[in-house]
């Protein structure tokens, strides 16, 4: 993950960190170009990594803000 933009303490004691990382671009003309996409990681209290998500989309996704639900589910905002 390059950039953080949200860090949230679970009900269970886990945390959610959610911020946008640069890939890059398959099949791009130049060697060098990235874009950015959402990324959601779930982590143990110890840091140990539980799972990790990404969104994307053609373009720019950056990730502003992760919630969890009432039902235990995660809402991801920002912008494609």
């Amino acid at each position: 993950m390059d950039i953080l933009t949200s860090l949230v303490e679970n009900n269970d004691g886990t945390f959610l960190l959610g911020g946008y990382a640069q890939t890059g671009v398959a099949g791009s003309i130049k060697k060098d170009s990235k874009i950015n996409d959402y990324v959601a990681i779930k982590i143990s209290v110890e840091g140990e990594e539980l799972w990790k998500k990404t969104v994307c989309s053609n373009g720019e996704d950056l990730l502003k803000k992760v919630i969890e639900t009432r039902d235990g589910g995660y809402l991801m905002g920002g912008y494609l």
